[in-house]
């Protein structure tokens, strides 16, 4: 289930294939709800600080949940 949300945003939105998407608040305080299986190479995990995600050797697409 870690990377479902992450696919079905990939499936939406073809130009995101391939590429690592993460899905998550933009806030400082936010954790990653689910991770494509791009950006679990890079070393992102779901409940991660998504700050320590981001400082990964990565540039990630970050999809915002719904409040």
């Amino acid at each position: 289930m870690d990377a479902f949300y992450a696919s079905v945003e990939q499936r939406d939105d073809p130009r995101l294939r391939g590429k690592p998407v993460i899905v998550a608040w933009r806030a400082t305080r936010s954790v990653v709800c689910a991770a494509s299986f791009e950006a679990r190479s890079f070393g992102v995990r779901s409940a991660m600080p998504t700050v320590q995600a981001q400082r990964l050797k990565m540039s990630p697409t970050i999809r915002e949940t719904v409040r």
